[in-house]
């Protein structure tokens, strides 16, 4: 049986975004969040529930949605992987894979996908091989994909999967 979780660990381009950038002509980024992303982070605030960003990419405008939400963010850029960015976070927390969720879209999130207690995909997922049987059942323990697309709430329907008891 798993046991509840204690901290969610979410790739931001795919997941909290449609996987789109906006580029304005002088250079900046734009990105699209969904409120009700928001709304998630306060629920599982409220039940005791860390919420950590981990985004390969480097974006101002994912920091400035970090600070906003009150959460925790890594972006990882070339500099590290997902994988020690979580390991490095359920360390300093005194957490295991067994404590996570993790919440990613391609396959930069395999890694984490298969090794958090739970994990969860929204329906646009590119991650190759899923369905085709490269993975055991013996490297998951729940892999769970939602009926909707990053950016349109993907957090928020969840829930129902990051509260069980």
């Amino acid at each position: 049986m798993i046991q509840p979780i204690k901290i969610v660990f979410t790739d931001c381009d795919g997941v909290l975004t449609d996987n789109r950038v906006y580029q304005h002509e002088n250079g900046q980024e734009l990105l699209c969040f969904h409120k009700a992303d928001g709304i998630a982070v306060s629920a599982l605030r409220d039940i005791g529930i860390k919420v950590v960003i981990v985004t390969g990419e480097r974006s101002s405008a994912v920091v400035r949605r970090a600070e906003k939400l009150h959460v925790e963010c890594w972006q990882v850029g070339a500099d590290h992987s997902k994988q020690y960015a979580v390991e490095s976070v359920l360390a300093r927390e005194g957490l295991s894979w067994k404590d996570a969720a993790y919440i990613g879209n391609d396959e930069t999130d395999v890694y984490c996908l298969f090794h958090a207690a739970i994990g969860i995909l929204p329906a646009d997922h590119i991650v190759p091989g899923l369905n085709s049987g490269r993975f055991s059942k013996d490297e998951m323990a729940i892999i769970a994909t939602l009926s909707i697309r990053g950016g349109a709430g993907v957090l928020y329907a969840a829930l129902p999967l990051l509260r069980r008891k």
